[in-house]
């Protein structure tokens, strides 16, 4: 499946592109295939520093800006 990207930003420390025009979910992506690790390891200190918490905790986004062209990308998601 192929998803295109309209913005870019940071999750944490990992860059990404992401696609907020997509409805409830949001497409996230690490900007160069070389970095899915890395995207692994943030979210999963973001998962342990969230466990102890009682409220849910907001994702450690930042957006820097719009995508011109949009990219797209092939997917190894389910649709």
């Amino acid at each position: 499946m192929k998803i295109t990207y309209t913005h870019k930003g940071w999750f944490f420390l990992c860059p990404v592109y992401l696609n907020p025009d997509e409805g409830d979910g949001m497409n996230v992506a690490a900007r160069w295939p070389w970095l899915d690790w890395w995207f692994d390891v943030n979210e999963a200190i973001f998962d342990a520093l969230s466990a102890n918490s009682y409220e849910e905790q907001p994702f450690p986004f930042k957006v820097t800006g719009r995508l011109s062209p949009p990219v797209t990308l092939e997917s190894n998601a389910e649709e």
